[in-house]
């Protein structure tokens, strides 16, 4: 009796989608939007193409996001070769003469001409949108997890989710898709 409970618990708690914050603030007539995953991890790829779907349905204006840039830098340590993942932006290679190069991965998020960088997050199917002028996150929120067979079901629940979203940001959005 508890498992089912717990059960019809989770469906119906995973089926809610939870607003965080949405600040609105000095929108732009026509704004313009990017749409980022939190990792260059195929699945984390997928869901910022999907959202960058839902958005192009709303009818903004999406860009190509900013180029990922790489630093290299080189000292000499004397140690092991090979690699060390130190976390997702940084590799630290070692070779022979035990000289070690630490690369580190970044967006160019200054470069982007967007109002708006969309950060998405495909594992707790969270949504931030960062206004980029301020940094500020007006708007953060979960995707819900529904337990439909149908892909164009889920897809227009989160559709619904990221338009009434923009709404309430003050984007002009375009009702049907």
């Amino acid at each position: 009796m508890k498992i089912i409970i717990l059960i019809l618990g989770l469906m119906f708690a995973s089926c809610a989608t939870k607003f965080v914050y949405i600040v609105q603030r000095d929108v732009p007539e026509k704004p313009i939007f990017t749409v980022l995953p939190i990792s260059d991890y195929l699945n984390q790829i997928e869901f910022s193409t999907a959202v960058e779907q839902y958005l192009m349905s709303a009818g903004v204006k999406i860009i190509q996001p900013p180029s990922s840039k790489a630093v290299e830098t080189k000292r000499n340590i004397g140690g092991a070769i090979g690699n060390v993942q130190l976390d997702k932006n940084e590799v630290r290679v070692a070779d022979e003469q035990g000289s070690q190069t630490l690369i580190e991965r970044y967006s160019a998020l200054h470069e982007t001409k967007a109002d708006y960088i969309v950060e998405t997050n495909s594992i707790s199917r969270q949504v931030k949108i960062i206004a980029k002028s301020t940094q500020e996150i007006v708007a953060g929120f979960s995707l819900p997890i529904t337990m439909v067979k149908d892909e164009n079901e889920q897809y227009e629940k989160d559709r619904v989710v990221v338009l009434e979203t923009l709404k309430k940001l003050g984007v002009k959005v375009r009702e049907n898709k």
